[in-house]
């Protein structure tokens, strides 16, 4: 069974930013209250992912809101259990479209975003490591592919099973599997690389 190559990783965690969707006076009393505890329960794996796929923070705030009124829209279709699963395919999708829109001119990515999260590590040992991790991650997943970078945040960093990932971004298993080797493969030589020139300690 494959494991995720980050999983003992110091990545942190950062805190979501921006405001909660607001409510859709079409919904039901109970798609209402679902749809709160899915921004309660999900909305920071859901900005970090979007922020992992090449957004900058502002952006990743657009992106997540997005694929909240997406939720809101489909409330009916998505599966009790699979919410997380919903939500972070369509921030993929959303932040695939804004980057091809947006292809025509360089944004470089905004660190600020996450430097400014408060950070709950007492030690300032910690806190400097942390931050190292953070930018060693950022500067890697940047060097990524489009479609590697996908499946290597779905799986390594947001631990979605094979399976789901598949099914959000409808291809063959075969396909999901050999874009995460190279994803993997790729990872491990640009960690290496940013080790050896001292990008990282």
């Amino acid at each position: 069974m494959t494991e995720p190559l980050t999983a003992k990783l110091p990545f942190p965690t950062p805190a979501a930013p921006g405001e909660a969707v607001g409510s859709d006076e079409r919904l039901s009393v109970e798609d209402q209250a679902r749809l709160a505890e899915m921004l309660r329960l999900h909305h920071a794996a859901v900005w970090r992912t979007a922020y992992r796929m090449g957004l900058n923070a502002a952006q990743a705030d657009d992106v997540t809101q997005q694929a909240y009124i997406a939720a809101s829209r489909r409330m009916p279709d998505i599966r009790v259990g699979s919410e997380r699963g919903f939500l972070l395919g369509a921030v993929v999708l959303a932040a695939k479209n804004h980057r091809r829109l947006a292809a025509h001119r360089y944004e470089s990515s905004d660190t600020d975003g996450l430097d400014n999260t408060p950070d709950r590590a007492p030690s300032p040992d910690q806190l400097v490591a942390l931050k190292q991790a953070r930018a060693m991650l950022d500067r890697v997943l940047d060097r990524l592919p489009e479609s590697t970078r996908e499946v290597f945040v779905l799986f390594e960093l947001e631990g979605l099973p094979l399976k789901e990932i598949r099914e959000l971004l409808d291809i063959p298993m075969g396909t999901l599997a050999s874009r995460l080797r190279r994803a993997r493969e790729q990872f491990e030589r640009e960690v290496e690389a940013l080790r050896n020139c001292g990008g990282v300690r």
